[in-house]
């Protein structure tokens, strides 16, 4: 458990000065791009509501271009007090839909809920049918940011997780 006297998320106060993480490495011993080894040990957690996992679109495989585009849990203060345009995950997923239709041709949107969403968005995408935009639950995250050939995200610790992945042996050129 962590207290923040200053609160969660982006009202943290952890120094917000690249400066600081440099210092605090080199007086600790370590190189400024060690952390990115603790990528290595990172796994998805399991959905909480395994029944809306259930995929009932046929998805373009994963070798075809992709974005990879993690939701929040509906609610959740990230999306509330920092989401800008995105305060709800159907605000989101509205804009993505836009967004998809700008895609080049032959890429896609691969959209996954979050592991703790009490609710389904499925109904909202089979709305969205016919655009290169597709909510994938099945796919693990780690092994889908992987794949994609990058990740939008509203404020979520993916993004991180990209971070992570940008140094692995899979080169990221395109």
């Amino acid at each position: 458990m962590t207290v923040d006297p200053s609160g969660v998320n982006f009202r943290n106060c952890l120094p917000r000065s690249i400066n600081f993480y440099h210092h605090w490495f080199a007086k600790a011993g370590r190189a400024p791009d060690s952390w990115r080894e603790a990528g290595r040990t990172i796994s998805q957690r399991p959905a909480r509501v395994p029944a809306l996992i259930v995929a009932k679109v046929r998805l373009p495989p994963p070798s075809e271009p992709f974005l990879f585009v993690p939701l929040q849990v509906p609610g959740d203060s990230q999306l509330r007090l920092f989401g800008g345009a995105f305060k709800t995950v159907p605000a989101f997923i509205h804009d993505l839909a836009e967004a998809a239709s700008a895609l080049p041709a032959g890429w896609h949107l691969r959209v996954k809920a979050h592991p703790s969403s009490p609710e389904s968005f499925r109904p909202l995408f089979e709305r969205l049918e016919g655009l290169p935009l597709f909510l994938d639950n099945t796919a693990d995250t780690v092994e889908s940011v992987a794949a994609s050939r990058g990740v939008i995200t509203v404020n979520s610790a993916v993004a991180i997780l990209m971070a992570f992945m940008s140094t692995s042996s899979r080169a990221r050129t395109s």
